[in-house]
């Protein structure tokens, strides 16, 4: 009966060290923190229903081509125009008449975003989708 116990308790002794050894090492291999993580991209496409360009201005401001840029405008008569240059191709939109009020309600927020931006446009040039994304990700702009 004495043997028993001991045996009991080697048992328990195993069963603690084997929990020990998981959480050991589930923090040695605990995924890595984010914070201060930063996101940059940059992206166009023409198709042939649509084009769009996404990504973040620092995405486009450190591509490795040294062109690329994207521009939210907005001129003095209050026209509307995005403009991207990206691998050599020049990509252009106009906030009309023509676009969604949601389009053209957005533009002003564009014109000072520091966060990721997606635009589409149709096939005559008319931006028909804006969206901007804030988030901490995205703090430099």
């Amino acid at each position: 009966m004495f043997s028993s116990k001991v045996i009991g308790c080697r048992h328990a002794s195993s069963l603690i060290a084997g929990a020990m050894l998981i959480i050991v090492y589930s923090l040695i291999s605990a995924p890595e923190a984010v914070a201060g993580r930063q996101s940059e991209s940059a992206t166009c496409f023409n198709n042939v229903s649509s084009s769009y360009c996404f990504g973040t201005f620092a995405g486009f401001r450190n591509h490795p081509e040294p062109d690329a840029r994207a521009t939210f405008s907005k001129r003095s008569d209050n026209s509307l125009w995005f403009s991207a240059v990206f691998r050599g191709n020049n990509f252009f939109c106009s906030a009309t008449s023509a676009s969604p009020q949601g389009v053209r309600d957005l533009w002003d927020h564009a014109l000072t975003h520091r966060g990721y931006f997606y635009i589409r446009w149709n096939t005559e040039g008319v931006c028909d989708f804006l969206q901007l994304l804030n988030g901490s990700e995205y703090a430099t702009f």
